[in-house]
C-alpha cells in the first residue's frame, strides 16, 4: 500500500468480539465449529482510526483437545 510503513511496522488497534448488550457473545455454532466475529479498528498511521475489518473467527475443536482458530476478513465496505 502507497504511503504504508515498513513491513516490521506493528500496527496500533483497537479490537471488540461481538456480543450482546449484556456481554453473551454472539456466535453461530456448526457441528464441526463455532464462529465468531472480531471487530479491529486500526488506530495508528495512515489509517489514524478511520479503517475497520469485521474478522470471521472459526473456532474448532478437534477430538485430541487441540484447538484451531481460523479466519475470514470482510472489509467495512463489504455487500
Amino acid at each position: 500500500m502507497w504511503g504504508a510503513p515498513k513491513p516490521e511496522h506493528v500496527y496500533a488497534i483497537n479490537w471488540w468480539v461481538h456480543a450482546n448488550a449484556d456481554g453473551t457473545l454472539v456466535k453461530t455454532e456448526h457441528a464441526a465449529a463455532t464462529a465468531y466475529t472480531l471487530i479491529v479498528e486500526f488506530t495508528d498511521k495512515p489509517y489514524q482510526g478511520q479503517n475497520f475489518d469485521r474478522l470471521s473467527l472459526i473456532v474448532q475443536k478437534a477430538d485430541d483437545g487441540r484447538i484451531f482458530i481460523l479466519d475470514r476478513s470482510k472489509p467495512k465496505n463489504a455487500p
